[in-house]
């Protein structure tokens, strides 16, 4: 089995969000491992001198334990345009280090910046972040994303955004969409839904 991956922002020395990484890596391993020892990562986690400054994205991979701990300059992907592609049968219910298949769907990409995976008829995830749209008065997210994300989790506690099963034919109603992640808040600038192809 591939390992496990946590993606965790850390700005100016602080980590972001660390209890819903957590709640996230207990529920992976619960589920796929049964019984495991829960792993506060505030005990494992320090951040080195050198990534006291600016923005890095801090690799957690891991399985029933930590393996390795990585610290990464970060600078966001500016993703405009989104192509749909079609697959019924992805899984990606935990964040897995191995993206294989993620992959041979960002590859077919063409000339748009990324993808917008579309299963059994409904908006997903893009390759690498879940989505929110706007229809000019409150922002959606698809009720069924391939990963449960952290700061999709963190907004929908939040109130900010709404569960909402999305069609691909629902697309247009759209006036904007952002891409959201660990380390993709919702200062990102929107992009409009006509840049889905």
């Amino acid at each position: 089995m591939s390992s496990l991956l946590e993606s965790i922002k850390v700005e100016d020395g602080t980590f972001h969000q660390l209890a819903y990484h957590e709640q996230r890596m207990h529920r992976a391993q619960r589920e796929l491992f049964g019984e495991v020892t829960i792993i506060h990562l505030a005990d494992y986690l320090s951040v080195p001198d050198y990534a006291r400054h600016g923005l890095y994205k801090c690799r957690v991979v891991y399985q029933q334990r930590i393996e390795r701990v990585e610290f990464i300059p970060y600078q966001p992907s500016a993703i405009r345009t989104l192509r749909r592609v079609y697959c019924d049968i992805i899984e990606y219910d935990h964040k897995y280090e191995d993206r294989n298949r993620l992959k041979e769907l960002f590859n077919q990409r063409e000339e748009c910046d990324d993808v917008l995976i579309i299963k059994n008829g409904l908006v997903t995830d893009t390759s690498y972040a879940n989505i929110i749209f706007y229809d000019g008065q409150r922002w959606f997210t698809p009720a069924q994303p391939l990963l449960q994300g952290t700061q999709r989790q963190y907004l929908l506690d939040q109130g900010v955004v709404e569960r909402a099963n999305i069609k691909k034919q629902d697309i247009p109603l759209f006036q904007q969409f952002r891409l959201i992640n660990a380390l993709l808040e919702l200062k990102h600038p929107a992009q409009p839904t006509a840049n889905i192809i």
